[in-house]
């Protein structure tokens, strides 16, 4: 194959790349991206394929991630860039690396590197696995149950491991023994997991349950380009700071598990079963508890008949 025609690879692999994360997740996409990117880089020169594959890499993740990851103005495509050199440097490993081990081996530097990468990320980043490649495979079922034995590196290497073998036989016109033990390692290594986490589904008991939480992001309650303003450069203005304020006005030592009731858009409530109320959050707290009474919280006992007005500190 010629450096020219490789591009026709590459271009594939970016249109997959595309798809394989991000808004527009296509789970097989994350399996063949790597397959026509690898095969672009292995027919270049090793630092010109990985500055193309950045290239490739960088407008796929602007694209992909554009409104998933809420940075504002420059720094989106500066982050963007930043993170598209480490998708990048798997590639370049596995570029310097593919034609100097022998067999079998030589397939393995590129999910090595990817889920060295990962585990990096995931210690160094505040959002921990967060862009993993594994999350691609959320509907497959039984490939996931891999992730109670390995984790999610498990899944990630084999995902990243198809394109190495695929390149692997692909450059021997897969035919010859080489090819077939590759294809065939790789078949029987996937078909066991598959067989397996397909085992674990069928024959699981059901009986238990495990309550799970889920942090989210729940609507109306601060705008994410209101809460993304803190980091721009540009100081918050008067009208904007009181939408980032909150204030929780604590009645009682939470003594057991509470509800948080959503009153309004500006209120919540702890609640407990009993109806005991341990707490309220007011949300744009400024504008809630100095719009009246002079600037003062005003506590009302109506069974005693009884007022208090607490000022607030300015």
């Amino acid at each position: 194959m010629t450096g020219i025609s490789s591009f026709v690879w590459l271009a594939v692999g970016g249109i997959l790349r595309l798809f394989d994360f991000g808004r527009w997740t296509i789970p097989l996409a994350a399996w063949l991206s790597p397959v026509f990117l690898i095969q672009f880089a292995h027919v270049n020169d090793p630092l010109l394929g990985a500055a193309v594959i950045w290239l490739v890499m960088m407008l796929a993740g602007y694209f992909a991630l554009r409104g998933v990851i809420p940075l504002p103005g420059v720094a989106f495509p500066i982050f963007i860039a930043l993170l598209a050199v480490l998708w990048t440097l798997p590639f370049l490993a596995d570029r310097l690396l593919f034609d100097r081990l022998p067999g079998l081996a030589a397939t393995l530097v590129f999910p090595l590197a990817w889920v060295v990468y990962e585990f990096i990320v995931a210690k160094a980043s505040p959002f921990g696995t967060w862009g993993s490649i594994a999350y691609t495979q959320y509907g497959n079922r039984p490939l996931m149950q891999l992730a109670s034995v390995t984790g999610l590196s498990g899944i990630a290497f084999l995902v990243a491991w198809f394109g190495p073998i695929m390149n692997f036989a692909w450059d021997r016109q897969f035919q010859g023994a080489p090819a077939a033990s590759a294809l065939t390692v790789y078949g029987v290594t996937l078909g066991l997991v598959l067989l397996a986490g397909g085992a674990r589904l069928a024959f699981s008991r059901h009986a238990k349950t495990v309550r799970t939480a889920a942090i989210g992001w729940p609507e109306g309650l601060v705008g994410m380009d209101k809460v993304m303003r803190v980091f721009t450069l540009r100081p918050l203005e008067e009208a904007e700071q009181p939408a980032l304020r909150d204030a929780y006005l604590r009645l009682q030592e939470k003594s057991t598990q509470v509800e948080t009731i959503r009153v309004s858009d500006e209120l919540l409530v702890d609640i407990a079963p009993d109806g005991t109320v341990y707490g309220i959050e007011l949300l744009n707290a400024n504008t809630q508890l100095r719009g009246g009474d002079d600037g003062a919280l005003v506590i009302v006992n109506e069974a005693l008949g009884k007022r208090c007005a607490v000022a607030l500190a300015e």
